[in-house]
Order: structure tokens, then sequence, then C-alpha cells
């Protein structure tokens, strides 16, 4: 395997050869996930505000708001500089996303099945940005 690991000209950590294109593929999945994010953020933030709104129980949807807020901005900082930025914006992003899932839980609000999916997207996602390697040594 390390015959696959070069040395990163920005940092001293090692990272997988991939060519321009599948880093330029891997930036366009980022992107879609970030702005799909942002979409589910609105519509569970519109739909908990009106929840909470038109009866008595809290339902966290400043989490929402945050999360909308946070990843737009976490975008347009992506944006700024694709390359530099791509793994430092994948783990905030991801992270972001985990907290805008967990916090509603503290009001009582359940997820849906469609929550069981997260951890195997990310995975999928994290391959498709070779950054596999890291989540492998991380758990080992």
């Amino acid at each position: 395997m390390p015959d696959k690991l070069a040395p990163s000209p920005s940092n001293s950590l090692r990272t997988p050869l991939i060519s321009g294109e599948d880093q330029l593929a891997n930036e366009r999945y980022f992107g879609i996930g970030v702005i799909a994010a942002v979409i589910a953020n609105v519509l569970f933030g519109v739909q908990r505000f009106a929840t909470e709104m038109l009866g008595t129980r809290e339902t966290g949807w400043w989490v929402n708001v945050f999360g909308t807020v946070t990843l737009a901005a976490l975008y347009f900082y992506y944006k700024a500089g694709q390359s530099q930025r791509f793994r430092l914006c994948v783990h905030l992003g991801i992270g972001l996303c985990a907290i805008c899932l967990l916090v509603p839980v503290r009001y009582g609000m359940i997820s849906s099945s469609w929550w069981l999916t997260v951890w195997p997207t990310e995975r999928t996602c994290m391959d498709l940005a070779g950054l596999n390697l890291l989540m492998d040594s991380a758990t080992n």
C-alpha cells in the first residue's frame, strides 16, 4: 500500500494519489452533498418551526437554522480554495450534519429511518474522496 501514497506538498500527512479528474469528481460530489444538506436543513427547520409555533412542544428548529447557515458558509469557504480546503471541508461538513441530526433528539424529535443511511453514505463518500485510509487508521 505505501506505493500508492505520496508526500503532500501542503502538509506532512501522506495523501493518496488520485488523478485530477477523480479529484474534480470528488469535489463535485462534495458540493452536491453540501447543497443537499442545506436544503434538508431548510425543510426540517421550517417543519420544526411550524410544529413549535402551532403546538406547545419545543422542537429545536434553531439547530436546522444553525446547520443551514454554517453549511452554506462552509460551502462558500470551500469554493474559495477548493483543492486546498477539500479534506477540511469534508470533515467539517460531516460533523455539522451529525450535530444537526443529533441535537433535536434532546427535544424528543426522533429521527426517521433515513438517518440509518447517514453513516454508510458518509463512508462511501470518504471512499470516493480517498479518505478511507484516514478512517481505517483512526479505528484501529
